[in-house]
């Protein structure tokens, strides 16, 4: 071969060389591109990894929050039904205690009615008890009059008069109300 084939293989030799070292250096920047990507890769992995329990997370403390919500859901309800409940037991209490109030001043009304008939009961109870005594003093002057044997105190004597004739005594009435046996109504 002449020198100039020489020549060529060796230009062609130094140029595929040449070639190789570009070509490995770029495969080396592609190796470490990929390495890069990789663990680029492998991070955006953890952090959607991360991000899926997170999410996992928050959708747990939303379903918890809706149990919460629901759970005062129910309390509401219970307090509106006790607030109805008090209010119509407060409304039949106050009802209750009208009535009551009203039987009291009725009962009052019938005490006062009965005090005041029985201070008129009372009067006449004077009244009767007066004049059983004076039909009590009269019978027992009768009775003293008749009998021979018994002499009357001389209190107890009426004068007699021959020429008059002689009639029962009769207690006096008064014309005090406190004395009165008529009935008041």
């Amino acid at each position: 071969m002449s020198k100039q084939a020489i020549a060529h293989v060796a230009v062609a030799s130094e140029s595929v060389a040449i070639g190789a070292r570009e070509q490995a250096a770029s495969a080396n920047t592609a190796r470490v591109a990929a390495e890069e990507l990789n663990i680029a890769a492998g991070q955006i992995a953890g952090g959607a990894v991360s991000q899926a329990n997170a999410v996992a997370d928050v959708t747990q403390s939303v379903r918890d929050l809706d149990s919460r919500i629901g759970g005062l859901v129910e309390q509401a309800t219970s307090f509106v039904d006790a607030a109805q409940t008090v209010s119509r037991e407060t409304a039949s209490a106050v009802e209750a205690v009208g009535e009551t109030t009203l039987a009291i001043m009725a009962s009052y009304d019938e005490s006062v009615a009965t005090q005041a008939a029985m201070a008129v009961l009372s009067e006449r109870s004077v009244a009767v008890s007066a004049v059983l005594s004076a039909m009590q003093l009269h019978n027992t002057c009768n009775r003293a009059r008749n009998s021979s044997s018994t002499q009357l105190p001389a209190s107890l004597q009426q004068p007699t008069n021959s020429h008059a004739p002689q009639r029962k005594s009769r207690p006096r009435q008064s014309s005090s109300p406190r004395n009165s046996i008529a009935y008041r109504t």
